[in-house]
C-alpha cells in the first residue's frame, strides 16, 4: 500500500473538513444525529472549526493513498498539568475502510503524543457505537467512564490508553 501519513497544515483545513464530514456522515445517520441536535458533531465540521482547532494546538495527521486524502486524525495536545492528549476526529473515508488506515493513523497519533510528552491518550465516542468501542479496546484503550452531556443527544464513552504500559 502506497500510504503516506503526514502532518497537515492550515491551508489544508478545507480538505480536512471535507474528509471528516464525509467520513462521519454515516455515523450521524446511524445514530440519528442532526445539525440541530448536535451541531458540533464531526459530520458538520467546517474549515473554520478546523483552523480554530489548529490555532489551539491540535495536530492533524492526514493519510493519503496515491496522493489522494483518505483519512485523518487530530491530536489535541494537553497541558503539562494533565499529561494527556485527546484524540479527535479519527476519520477514514468509507471506500478506504478495512485496509488498516485507521490503525496506521492511530499509531502515528500515539507516536505524536509521546513526542509531545503525553503519558496518556484519551478519546470520547458515542457509547452506543459498539464496533468502534471494541476497535479501540483491541488497540489497548480501556474504558474510564460513561457520561451524559445535556448538549449531546447520546452518551459518551471515555477511553484511555496509558502510554507508559503500551
Amino acid at each position: 500500500m502506497d500510504l503516506t501519513v503526514l502532518e497537515a497544515a492550515e491551508p489544508e483545513a478545507g480538505v480536512l473538513a471535507g474528509l471528516i464530514a464525509a467520513a462521519f456522515a454515516g455515523v450521524a445517520e446511524r445514530f440519528m444525529v442532526t445539525r440541530d441536535t448536535c451541531p458540533s458533531h464531526p459530520a458538520f465540521v467546517t474549515a473554520d472549526r478546523i483552523r480554530h482547532s489548529l490555532s489551539r494546538g491540535t495536530v492533524y495527521l492526514m493519510a493519503r493513498q496515491a496522493g489522494q486524502p483518505c483519512g485523518c486524525i487530530g491530536i489535541g495536545i494537553g497541558s503539562s498539568a494533565t499529561d494527556a492528549c485527546a484524540l479527535e476526529r479519527l476519520a477514514v473515508l468509507p471506500g478506504w475502510r478495512r485496509r488498516g488506515i485507521g490503525g496506521r493513523l492511530l499509531d502515528r497519533a500515539v507516536d505524536t503524543a509521546r513526542a509531545h510528552g503525553c503519558r496518556r491518550v484519551e478519546v470520547g465516542l458515542i457509547a452506543a457505537h459498539a464496533e468502534l468501542w471494541a476497535w479501540y479496546e483491541a488497540r489497548g484503550f480501556r474504558f474510564t467512564c460513561r457520561t451524559s452531556y445535556p448538549h449531546l443527544p447520546f452518551d459518551v464513552a471515555h477511553l484511555r490508553l496509558d502510554l507508559s504500559s503500551s
